[in-house]
C-alpha cells in the first residue's frame, strides 16, 4: 500500500512539473517579434524561399493580419492572416542611414 501511495504522489509531481514547464516555455516564446501595425514586412514560410510582401494591419496573438498591394489595375488589395508559428523568416527593410 505504501508503494502505491508513493508511486501515485511521484506521478502527480511529475505531471504537475510537466504541465508548468510547458506553460512557461510557451510564455517565454514571444512570437510577435516586435511587429507593429503599419510596418512593411516580407514573410517566408520556407527559410530558403522568397517571402510575401505585406503591410501589417494588426497582430492578434500568434497571427498577423497583412494587407497586400494591389496586383493589377482594377484588382483590390487583399487582407490575409498568417500564423506566425508557421513563418520561417521575417524580413524587414534596413533602416535608412
Amino acid at each position: 500500500m505504501r508503494l502505491w501511495i508513493t508511486t501515485a504522489v511521484l506521478l502527480g509531481i511529475v505531471l504537475i512539473a510537466a504541465a508548468t514547464s510547458r506553460t512557461s516555455a510557451q510564455g517565454s516564446q514571444h512570437l510577435q517579434a516586435g511587429i507593429a501595425s503599419g510596418e512593411k514586412l516580407s514573410l517566408a514560410f520556407d527559410a530558403s524561399a522568397g517571402g510575401r510582401a505585406c503591410t501589417v494591419i494588426e497582430v492578434r496573438g500568434d497571427f498577423v493580419g497583412c494587407r497586400t498591394e494591389s496586383q493589377a489595375i482594377g484588382r483590390p488589395a487583399l487582407e490575409q492572416w498568417y500564423n506566425l508559428r508557421l513563418v520561417a523568416r521575417i524580413d524587414r527593410p534596413a533602416p535608412q542611414q
